[in-house]
């Protein structure tokens, strides 16, 4: 029986993760960009508005349907939330209307 997680095993799963991570700051650049112009602040909401809307479908249904603890899906919900709201600082700094 193999017990444990080897940094090995987790390689495929990180670089599919960054690379997803990726694709929606590309698609939630592309949406910002396609928007009215807006000052910095807005542009952060705006992102931060997209994050939100992930972490909601994103972890929402685990503990709906697969029932997830309510611990785990806060904990995730707001690290999800987190992350966007920080690359929301960098990409409004980026995008300029």
């Amino acid at each position: 029986i193999k017990r444990g997680v080897q940094l090995g095993d987790m390689t495929q799963s990180i670089v599919i993760g960054l690379i997803t991570q990726i694709i929606g700051a590309g698609l939630i650049t592309f949406l910002l960009l396609r928007g009215k112009a807006m000052k910095y602040w807005s542009r952060v909401c705006f992102v931060s508005v997209a994050g939100l809307t992930v972490a909601l479908l994103g972890t929402v249904p685990a503990w709906n349907w697969w029932h997830f603890p309510t611990s785990w899906v806060l904990f995730d919900f707001f690290d999800i939330f987190l992350g966007w709201f920080l690359g929301g600082l960098v990409i409004a700094k980026l995008v300029k209307n």
